[in-house]
């Protein structure tokens, strides 16, 4: 619920004046009807044109003056203040209001565009508020309060409209320098690009980054510096070059005043920190020897302690990434400062990105577009461990050849058939995730088409004759659906009619590691496929 208080309301008539404001306590909205004026905005100076409309939030020292020109300077000017109600009675009596912060309703310019709408509003106010009564329990008072509140709401949308097109603007800077920084960039060509004024431009960087454009540009550049010199071990000189310094000696002063070593110097006693949001990639970067110095993991999985999981871990999101979890990874991201940030676009759902980019560079690595050995290449390069990507790979598939022949044997040409319970949901699994070692490594022969399901596909127990095959895999997650449509299942007649399960062949497991898309989960599948098919038992699914 909110109350918008109106103050004062003026019709203004002058010639060649000034108006001292000072430092007010209420908002001021002022509608240039006839003539221009200057507006000095704490040390700041704007244009106030015919058909322009300026609002200054309160603590603004505001001083508006007019041209030596003779000419008639008609405007209308309200203060006013936004209540917002935040205590009520069980009975829901209002007990208390307290103002909205000044943040609220920033300081704005509105153009000719929206002029007659506010001209409109504003006469219909001034007039109630000259002609009438206005005490608190008059009809005049509830008439002024609902064109207040229209009003408000007016310069809310178009404050947010204008908010989205200069937030696209600066984004569009930042992402400039990130991808240009070894270019001669200024100051004056961002703003250009931004479509602001200078001045303009640097504040409103400033208030989203916390750093002016060109502080912000020689942070990229001392980044990018880092990376080139730890990760892909240039020379000095060529680091210079490569992050938009023509000297080397000014570059090697800003290396050393930042980092407080010189370049040479730090490219001995350093090495890169990485940072992942994301449990399988964390998986991904021991696979290829990476202690990750903050990453999201997951107790339950095996494979994360099998290659000695970093003990400097991000809460883990539970299937579901909440604002609290959000909040408390970034504060950690942020008192530990890591060189790089790994992630999925998943993650970006729930992170802001302007957060993220304060603390390190934040690569986003594809994830429904990329194989897991993409994913581990990827990183590999990333993180200069290309070769022990390669190696590990390598390995992996010498262990598959090895244990195909085993499970061929076994198999002996049957067809097989991945299943999962999720959130209460049965899901059919492709050639991702367990699929993916399964029917790509394995070759193992799926029972049905891989091509006909995306990643996986939702399926009715009606459905389950259709897509088991000889062999069938149900892997269940521990949540109470889950395992009570697993139990739904297993008592079903459609079940136990499957040929799988008459036979001895259907296995009910845990769902780690089988639903698990990364390089050290795929290894521990290869393990447990092994013993799965050299059991003639069914494997109970643990209580």
């Amino acid at each position: 619920m909110q109350l918008i208080q109106l103050n004062s309301a003026q019709y203004c008539s002058e010639r060649n004046c000034t108006v001292q404001f000072g430092y007010t306590t209420d908002y001021i909205l002022i509608v240039m009807v006839n003539g221009s004026g200057i507006l000095m905005l704490d040390d700041e100076t704007r244009p106030l044109p015919s058909g322009h409309t300026m609002l200054i939030p309160p603590g603004t020292n505001t001083v508006l003056k007019f041209p030596a020109v003779q000419q008639e300077n008609v405007w209308y000017q309200f203060c006013f203040n936004v209540y917002t109600c935040f205590q009520f009675c069980e009975n829901n009596e209002l007990l208390s209001m307290h103002k909205t912060r000044p943040d609220y309703l920033p300081l704005c310019n509105y153009d000719e565009t929206n002029f007659p709408l506010f001209l409109s509003l504003e006469q219909k106010i001034y007039q109630l508020v000259i002609n009438q009564n206005i005490g608190r329990e008059t009809p005049t008072y509830w008439r002024i309060q609902s064109l207040m509140t229209q009003l408000v709401a007016e310069l809310v949308q178009r404050q947010d409209f204008r908010a989205s097109e200069e937030g696209q603007g600066i984004e569009q800077t930042a992402s400039y320098i990130e991808q240009h920084y070894a270019l001669s960039i200024t100051r004056d060509f961002l703003a250009h690009m931004a479509h602001m004024s200078l001045s303009y431009y640097a504040h409103q960087f400033k208030k989203v980054y916390g750093m002016g454009p060109i502080d912000y540009l020689n942070e990229v550049r001392m980044r990018q510096a880092k990376l080139l010199l730890i990760r892909d071990r240039l020379a000095v000189q060529k680091v210079a070059e490569q992050t938009g310094f023509t000297d080397v000696f000014y570059f090697s002063r800003k290396f050393k005043k930042k980092f407080g070593v010189s370049p040479s110097v730090f490219t001995h006693k350093h090495t890169l920190r990485f940072a992942t949001l994301n449990f399988l990639y964390g998986g991904d970067l021991l696979a290829i020897g990476m202690q990750p110095e903050q990453s999201v993991i997951d107790v339950k999985r095996d494979w994360q302690f099998s290659y000695g999981c970093t003990s400097n871990t991000l809460t883990m999101r539970s299937m579901r990434l909440t604002p609290t979890i959000v909040s408390a990874n970034i504060q950690r991201l942020s008192a530990v400062r890591p060189d790089i940030i790994f992630c999925t676009p998943y993650e970006l759902k729930f992170y802001d990105q302007q957060l993220l980019r304060k603390i390190a560079p934040t690569v986003v690595v594809p994830w429904e577009d990329m194989t897991w050995q993409d994913h581990l290449h990827c990183l590999g390069e990333y993180t200069g461990r290309r070769r022990d990507a390669e190696h590990w790979l390598s390995c992996y598939y010498s262990k598959a050849e090895d244990i195909r022949k085993c499970v061929h044997h076994r198999i002996n040409g049957g067809t097989l058939s991945v299943f999962h319970i999720l959130r209460g949901q049965l899901l059919v699994y492709g050639d991702r995730n367990g699929g993916s070692v399964l029917f790509r490594d394995l070759e193992i022969h799926p029972a049905y088409n891989l091509s006909e399901i995306e990643g996986y596909r939702v399926l009715e127990i009606s459905d389950l004759p259709l897509y088991a095959g000889d062999f069938v895999l149900l892997s269940v997650d521990p949540d109470a659906a889950s395992l009570a449509l697993c139990e739904k299942i297993q008592h079903s007649s459609v079940w136990m009619q499957l040929d799988a399960v008459r036979w001895g062949q259907a296995f009910t497991l845990h769902e780690q590691p089988w639903i698990d898309y990364c390089a050290p989960a795929h290894e521990d599948i290869l393990k447990k496929v092994l013993c799965l098919f050299e059991s003639k038992h069914n494997i109970p699914f643990p209580n």
